[in-house]
């Protein structure tokens, strides 16, 4: 698998990209994206600001091809 860096292409608001890797043989995209912990954590029930996160989750995401390779994003949250 070799290194990519996505940043550049895309805005992300309150998350970060931890660790994007591109398998050539298999043609498949692993992008695995993180909360970006410099910002307060916000409820998903009422929009309020928290204090802290007591659990994360993650999530295997299939998203759209790229470059005739199959994409996946690895979002914890």
């Amino acid at each position: 698998m070799s290194q990519i860096q996505i940043n550049a292409f895309f805005n992300f608001c309150r998350v970060k990209v931890v660790k994007p890797s591109v398998d050539r043989e298999k043609k498949r995209v692993n992008i695995t994206i993180h909360p970006d912990e410099r910002y307060h954590p916000i409820c998903h029930r009422c929009q309020q600001s928290a204090q802290k996160i007591h659990s994360y989750n993650d999530r295997m995401v299939r998203d759209l091809d790229g470059i005739d390779a199959k994409t996946y994003l690895l979002v914890r949250y």
